[in-house]
Formats: C-alpha cells, sequence, structure tokens
C-alpha cells in the first residue's frame, strides 16, 4: 500500500526488522527484484525496473550494488557449487550462457552457439542446461558444462526441459516426445558419464 511493494527489502522475521534494502528505482512499478539466488553470503538478483541488470546485495544499502553493467536483461541465475550461471544479453549475442565465480571480473560467455537456457541443474560435478537449438539440432539440446567454454558441449538432441525432467541420485531421467509423429517415444539408453554422472533417457 506504500508503493514500496516491488523493491528490495531485507527482514529479521520481525515487522521492526523489516527494512527497505535499496531503493534502485523510484515510483511505480520499482525495481522489481527477480531471480534472487543467494551466492558467496550475498544476494544475488535482477532488477526488472533497471533494464534487468544483474546486482548483488549483502544486505544493506551501501552493500546493495550493481554486479556487472557487460549484460543485462539477465534471469535463471542460479548458484551451483562454486560459480554462478546467468543468462544474459549484450549488444552482440542475445540471451548468452554466463559464469562467475563471485568476481565481476571473472565473467565468462560459455558459448556463442549454445544460448537462450531456460534453466541450470547441477548433478555430478557437473551442470546441465537447454539451450536454444543451434543449426544442426532440432530441440531444445541436453547440454553439459563443466564452468568453461572448452567444456560445454551438447550431450543428446533430446527437448531437456523442466517438465519433462526427474532428477534421482547421479541420473537424469528424460521423458520426451516427438511431436511431428505426434506420439511419444520411449527409449531406454545408460551413458557412462561426462563427469561421473550417468543419464538415462525415458
Amino acid at each position: 500500500g506504500d508503493g514500496k511493494m516491488d523493491f528490495m527489502y531485507i527482514s529479521d522475521g520481525t515487522t521492526g526488522g523489516t527494512m527497505l534494502a535499496k531503493n534502485l528505482a523510484s515510483g511505480a512499478p520499482g525495481s522489481i527484484p527477480i531471480a534472487m539466488t543467494a551466492f558467496n553470503g550475498k544476494l544475488f538478483y535482477t532488477s526488472v525496473g533497471d533494464n534487468s541488470q544483474l546486482w548483488s546485495s549483502d544486505g544493506t544499502d551501501a552493500g546493495t550494488t550493481q554486479f556487472t553493467s557487460s549484460i543485462y536483461y539477465t534471469d535463471f541465475n542460479t548458484a551451483i557449487g562454486s560459480q554462478l550461471y546467468i543468462r544474459g544479453t549484450t549488444g552482440s549475442l542475445s540471451n548468452g550462457m554466463w559464469v562467475t565465480d563471485g568476481d565481476p571480473t571473472h565473467l565468462t560467455l560459455l558459448s556463442t552457439t549454445l544460448t537462450a537456457s531456460g534453466f541450470y541443474v547441477g548433478m555430478g560435478g557437473a551442470v546441465y542446461a537447454n539451450p536454444d537449438a543451434p543449426a544442426g539440432f532440432q530441440y531444445r539440446p541436453m547440454t553439459v558444462t563443466d564452468g568453461t567454454p572448452g567444456g560445454t558441449h551438447v550431450v543428446a538432441d533430446v527437448t531437456f526441459n523442466k517438465p519433462f525432467i526427474k532428477l534421482y541420485p547421479g541420473i537424469i531421467q528424460i521423458s520426451y516426445a516427438d511431436w511431428r509423429a505426434s506420439a511419444f517415444l520411449s527409449v531406454i539408453n545408460i551413458i557412462e558419464a561426462i563427469c561421473s554422472a550417468h543419464y538415462r533417457y525415458d
């Protein structure tokens, strides 16, 4: 009711301990923080009201700062292990897959052809993503990365999307459909792992 519902707040769980962390955009609709992820003792989030830039906060006004101005339209911020994975856009590349160790100078683009991943999943020492299908692929392919451009590649040309996956210890189960044939494909295959994980396709 005070026009600040879409700003970043910090709270200790009490009314008196709930306060505005930082005002990034005055007036409605506010900064609209989304994709909030705890990483390296800070909260990383996207500020929609600030061209969807990536920010980090330690819970104080002074400690709430723009993480980088190199990428914008950021989302799907995901902390996995010692790295933060981000989807972000530059002037020359839309929705790139980026990674950082929390240092703004250590922000790395993982691929120029595998872009627009809708999520990141960690398992078995590796990270999996579902970028848009590059040339030669039909689906949003299952992609694996070790956090480096050289270690980022497609595992299988199957629809790797959250509605179709289940995670088990050491196993990713994927259910997918060939919509052109209007029938579900049932393929079961055990593949010895990249980065010591296993994949099972159902």
